[in-house]
């Protein structure tokens, strides 16, 4: 998905802008730009309102943008800027222009642009902008030559930028002139040239080549084919297809010369490649947008005109001295490193040392003495440390020996419980693993050496840099280390303790790059975790998380000038993407993107060296990132200005004196004051420095904690590595905005003079955004276990307003992964029951709103509303259970005469009766403990029907049982996590059992099915599984359900009933938002609340080509494969036709919805869960679908996609909400 790189809405500081002109750059020259002094207010001025129109740009506020730069214009003429951003904002708002703004606002914002572009044209008349800019101008108002022959000059201008030929090339091959065509096909070539490692780019010239038979199909082939056969493991996953086959028989049609082969040949291997990640990933840095061409800097000789400033003011007075008591480690040798964690969980920082023969942790006792409380022996050749919870036991942290007070009441999070910390070790010697485990009884701790629990590890030598990280996307922290003789390596934690590499899938850096320095961060903002390398050559790059266990190599053509040794990454500025500082002995650098096509610029700091190790911070609470180096002979801090620069600061440490042959430093807040204190480890001992004044500002420290809680009670929801390492923080404050990825147990963020935050936004590992107003200064913060992935909604006119009813295509989902790491199976139609006190006629019409709000997107093939009419003293049910076509098949089942059992337990022998006896609201849980989200202990409900045959009577002929309950279910990453723990069998679905003559339990019934989402009820025919006149039955399960009512019938007969399908008079697609979720009480599943409705954006955005916004009613109205495809947001009104002929006198009306549909969870682990393609179809044998099943190819359906399906969403209102973010407006969680 495309990221668009430009300044957001306002610099936090005016400061900060000084800080850009004071450290100069290269941008456009002014032609003869006058020698003059820019009086000061007007420079600053002019910086400011530069900010701001960069901003609105970026938020589509074209007009205000334009008025801000015209006043910029008038005072600096000759400046690209200004024209340029005119240009740019005047373009898009033609085409962002819809059919509600009339045909005259059209013609004026045409006018308007080409007047932008002719004034762009006066300052810049052969810029690559300037051409490109009025390319897009001429498609959108229908002139193709105009069109053609600027993009061509925009290459031309610019001819070494691969987008730009690209871009020509994509309107260029649909020309009628064969002499145009060629050009797009050389044009294409050379955007071939120029970017030789995009698939998007060489799987489309493949095609055209084997489509001219040209010879120099052979040469791209060999080029394109070894990242194609990188993509070969992960398609054969997704798409269970061999593309090896494929590649072989395309290239010998090729030299064979038949051209026929190689094109169908080609173009399946781009069918099955395109969705692929990586090549979603090249497709998004080859495709240009407007703002790409946004300039956010004036030219240099507006800067060379800047007059004398007034010095940037000083920050709060901040010095470092030692604590009065310090520890004494002189028994412990030699030591190696040094970490600050809360260890023992106590909420007191802890010091972790590795010394030369031994693992170390003290704390502090009651006299704030430094004790070691934990050892554990470590052998020779381990030097480094990391610190992490490796295996999820947040359920052994310290019982509470104090009741609550209220303020712990009040805390939404009260009850959360913390994971303890384990630790990892390496250096030549490899790497080996330790847990911290707790005894329950005593409360004692030890240190578990557990690394041979994975073979993986006894294997690893020569270990220079490894670093914990959920890299596979399953919830729990992996390893990647680097050793000089094996490279990169991947390991995955499939058990507890065990390790797997899992290197073969992906494309690591050759083996001469051999990285000792790295930070875990969602470089490209897809939600997932990218890791940043760079090795003792100063050579840097990142591993491009491709999803699936699969990993892309991609070098950065920069040079940090010497070694690197260290890396950390934060938002430094207040760009949308990220920054890393890299630091080694000889110097220091900030490298930070400056484009969405992926271009890095790095920047030395002058007179900076980083070190040993080189890490932000912010040791004086300003709310700008600072840095610490730590090498042998010390340690040095320089203050961040919030512009991405940093200023050495000498008096702060002018009076410390540091151990002997420092070793490692690290910070923490360890007198709780509010400010960062500071750790510095030499060879032979160890200092702790307080930080004094730190906290005249104010401060936040945030601490993730993955568990689910509610009344005071935590689950572990295992969707999350348990500190959340890896997940982006976003803070707001006042004007101030920091980004911040989860690296330890706590976060620390700095406030200036604010007291209090505004907001929150964590972007958990697993992609679910979750806000937090107002936090408190220290805040905990526990998973909110919202359902990401659920299906659609359906809201009713019950007559008086729109009420939630259920959810819908549950039995559908594609590309979910099931815990035996198959693919679970799809069934497309469903009928739902719609009680007629939920649907009742509006102005004459049945109105159905269909939304959808999580996180997945929608299909929808036909929406049929069927009235049910039936007399009034019976009750109708349709068997909406998830299954097979086999036990859910479609049937009217009418009750007159419940029947309730005598009883009902569950296997703790709890009374669950009086929950199960109605339809209250009421539901029985049977489990209590919950391993993950979705899977519970092993659990059953014996329910005991009573005497339905007196001694000498024959059985009853039918008995049908009847469940009203609702599912948490888990989700494809949880399933991913499940497949590779063998300890772990996962959620069994429900089965039957009864008893036999000997009193033993035997299964009758292996899987009943179960309720899809919220509540629904499925019937189950129990007519002959009795095997003796014991009428007990039991549902056993190991899924998280909960039940409602629970009756039974015995030989009802079937009641009078009268179905009409109803005309579906229209059906329209529109954007809506998000209803507000509400918890309800006595374990019943959430309920949405439809007129309390947010239109932020609630989730990250999936790519791909979703419906357009109207009428589509003829896409829903028959099974035809053409459908209406949602995204997150959106709401689809339906309106029926109420029956002419009245109902019969005691009879009344309920409904049965029918839907032919699918619904696709973006969940990480999902088999193309980032993007709405491939489309679903009826006849599909599975999903993804193989060849030679394809979507059907009629010219209706090819119509689809060039008449409906040309949606797509952005990304930039999710990513900005935060950024720009004013107090007063509230926010709250998906």
């Amino acid at each position: 998905m495309k990221k668009l790189l430009i300044l957001p809405v306002v610099l936090a500081l005016i400061a900060a802008a000084v800080w850009m002109w004071w450290s100069g750059g290269s941008g456009p020259q002014i032609p003869g730009g006058p020698a003059r002094i820019i009086p000061p207010e007007q420079f600053l001025t002019a910086l400011e309102h530069r900010n701001l129109a960069v901003g609105q740009l970026e938020n589509f506020e074209f007009d205000e943008a334009a008025d801000l730069l015209k006043d910029l214009a008038e005072q600096f003429p000759d400046d690209p800027l200004p024209a340029r951003n005119i240009a740019v904002a005047r373009v898009l708002k033609v085409g962002q222009m819809g059919q509600l703004q009339g045909e005259s606002a059209r013609t004026d914002a045409i006018a308007d642009a080409e007047v932008a572009l002719s004034e762009l044209t006066k300052v810049e008349p052969d810029a690559a902008a300037r051409h490109f800019l009025e390319g897009r101008l001429a498609s959108e108002i229908d002139d193709p030559r105009r069109a053609l022959d600027a993009r061509l000059k925009a290459a031309e201008a610019n001819p070494d930028r691969a987008a730009l030929w690209f871009e020509y090339a994509q309107v260029a091959r649909y020309s009628d002139d064969p002499a145009v065509q060629e050009s797009a096909w050389e044009a294409l070539a050379k955007a071939a040239a120029l970017a030789p490692d995009n698939l998007f780019v060489l799987l489309q010239l493949l095609e055209a080549q084997a489509a001219q038979q040209d010879e120099a199909f052979l040469q791209t082939f060999e080029q394109a084919r070894p990242l194609l056969e990188f993509l070969a493991d992960g398609v054969k996953r997704r798409a269970r297809i061999e593309l090896k086959p494929f590649l072989d028989r395309a290239e010998a049609a090729a030299r064979d010369g038949d051209w026929k082969t190689a094109r169908t040949q080609i173009m399946l291997i781009g069918n099955v490649s395109r969705p692929d990640n990586a090549v979603r990933s090249d497709k998004d840095r080859i495709e240009l947008h407007e703002l790409d061409f946004v300039l956010t800097r004036f030219a240099p000789s507006f800067y060379e005109q800047a007059p004398q400033m007034p010095p940037k003011p000083p920050g709060i007075p901040v010095t470092f001295g030692a604590f009065e008591t310090q520890p004494d480690l002189s028994e412990f040798g030699t030591l190696h490193d040094v970490a600050v964690a809360d260890v023992d969980i106590d909420g007191r920082l802890d010091l972790c040392i590795l010394a030369e023969d031994r693992l170390v942790i003290l704390r502090r006792d009651e006299s704030e003495t430094w004790q070691p409380f934990l050892e554990a022996e470590v052998p020779d050749g381990f030097t480094h440390l990391v610190v992490a919870d490796l295996d999820d036991d947040a359920g052994e942290s310290p019982q509470r020996t104090a009741p609550p007070t209220d303020a712990e009441q009040d805390d939404p999070f009260f009850g959360c419980n913390q994971a303890d910390i384990d630790f990892v070790v390496y250096g030549e010697a490899g790497v080996r693993v330790f847990e911290n485990r707790r005894n329950p009884e005593t409360e004692e701790r030890t240190l578990v050496d557990r690394s041979d629990d994975s073979p993986a590890l006894a294997e690893l030598q020569e270990c220079v840099f490894t670093l914990v990280a959920d890299l596979d996307l399953d919830g729990d922290l992996d390893l990647l280390v680097s050793t000089r003789s094996q490279g990169v390596q991947l390991l995955a934690r499939t058990q507890l303790w065990t390790f797997e590499d899992i290197t073969v899938q992906s494309n690591v850096p050759e083996s001469d790059f051999v990285p000792v320095a790295g930070v875990a961060v969602d470089w490209d903002d897809d939600v997932d975790i990218d890791v940043v390398l760079a090795d003792a050559d100063g050579r840097i790059g990142w591993l491009e998380n491709l999803r699936h266990s699969t990993f892309r190599w991609r070098p950065w053509d920069v040079d940090l000038q010497g070694a690197v040794l260290s890396l950390d990454a934060a938002g430094l500025d207040d760009r949308a993407g990220w920054s890393i500082v890299a630091g080694g002995q000889a110097a220091a650098s900030v490298v930070a993107s400056t484009g969405s096509d992926g271009s890095i610029d790095a920047t030395s700091l002058d007179g900076a060296s980083g070190g040993r190790t080189l890490e932000l911070w912010d040791y004086d609470n300003d709310g700008q990132l600072d840095l610490i180096a730590c090498g042998a002979e010390g340690i040095s801090i320089w203050r961040g200005d919030g512009a991405g620069g940093f200023t050495i600061e000498e008096k702060v440490l002018e009076t410390v004196e540091w151990p002997a042959s420092l070793v490692a430093c690290d910070f923490g807040d360890f007198d709780e004051d509010g400010d960062l204190d500071l750790v510095a480890a030499g060879e032979s001992g160890l200092t702790l420095l307080s930080n004094e004044g730190g906290n005249e500002n104010g401060w936040i420290s945030v601490t993730l904690a993955s568990q689910y809680v509610a009344g005071g009670e935590s689950t572990q929801t295992r969707r999350v590595n348990h500190y959340g390492y890896g997940c982006t923080l976003e803070l707001k404050a006042g004007d101030l905005y920091q980004r911040r990825p989860v690296q330890r147990q706590r976060t620390h963020f700095g406030l200036g003079g604010r007291e209090q935050a505004d907001v929150v936004r964590i972007m958990w590992t697993n992609g679910v955004p979750q806000n937090i107003m107002q936090p408190a200064t220290r805040q905990l913060v526990c998973e909110e276990e919202t359902p990401k992935g659920s299906c659609p909604f359906l809201y009713t006119w019950n007559g008086q307003q729109f009420t939630f009813v259920t959810d819908l295509c549950w039995a559908a989902p594609l590309g979910l992964i099931d815990t035996r790491g198959g693919l679970m199976p799809c069934r497309e139609w469903e009928y739902l029951l719609v009680e007629g006190d939920l649907l009742k006629p509006k102005d004459g019409e049945y109105i159905l709103q269909v939304t959808e709000e999580l996180w997945e997107a929608a299909y929808f093939d036909q929406i049929e509303l069927i009235a049910v009419d039936h007399p009034a003293d019976v009750e109708i049910y349709s068997n909406e259970k998830v299954g097979p076509a086999a036990i859910a098949e479609y049937h009217i089942h009418t009750v007159r005469e419940k029947r309730h059992p005598v009883a009902a337990s569950t296997h703790r022998g709890e009374d669950i009766l009086p929950q199960v006896i109605a339809r209250d609201d009421v539901y029985a849980r049977p489990f209590v403990e919950r391993r993950m989200q979705g899977y519970t202990e092993e659990t059953w409900i014996e329910l005991d029907l009573g005497e339905l045959a007196s001694d000498g009577d024959a059985p009853p002929d039918q008995i049908t049982l009847f469940l009203t309950g609702w599912i948490f279910p888990t989700d494809t990453s949880i399933n991913v996590a499940l497949s590779q723990d063998e300890s772990l069998p996962g959620p069994q679905p429900p089965s039957l059992w009864v008893p036999d003559v000997d009193g033993e339990w035997q299964q009758v019934i292996p899987f009943t099915g179960f309720p899809g989402g919220k509540t629904k009820t499925i019937a189950i025919d129990i007519s002959n599984v009795f095997l003796t006149d014991d009428y007990r039955v039991r549902l056993a399960t190991s899924m998280q359900l909960c039940w409602d009512e629970i009756f039974f019938t015995v030989d009802e007969q079937p009641a009078e009933l009268r179905e009409q399908s109803l005309q579906l008079l229209s059906a329209d697609l529109h954007d809506r938002g998000f209803s507000k979720r509400s918890p309800r009480p006595h374990n019943a599943p959430d309920w949405y609340d439809y007129d309390d409705v947010r239109t932020e954006p609630a989730w990250p955005p999936m790519d791909g080509q979703f419906t357009r916004y109207g009428d589509v009613a003829e896409l829903v109205r028959d099974a035809d494969d053409r459908q209406v495809v949602m995204a997150s947001g959106d709401e689809m009104t339906l309106r029926f036709a109420v029956p002419e002929e009245p109902l019969p006198e005691g009879w009344t009306r309920d409904f049965i919805l029918h839907n032919i549909g699918w619904d696709k969870d973006a969940d990480l682990n999902t088999l193309y869960g980032a993007t709405a393609g491939p489309l679903p179809f009826r006849g599909m044998t599975a999903y993804p679908y193989v060849a030679p099943e394809q979507f059907p190819q009629t010219e209706r359906h090819r119509r689809d996609m060039r008449e409906f399906h040309t949606r797509r969403t952005g990304d930039r209102d999710f990513r900005r909400l935060i950024r720009n973010w004013q107090p007063g407006k509230e926010l709250t969680g998906p």
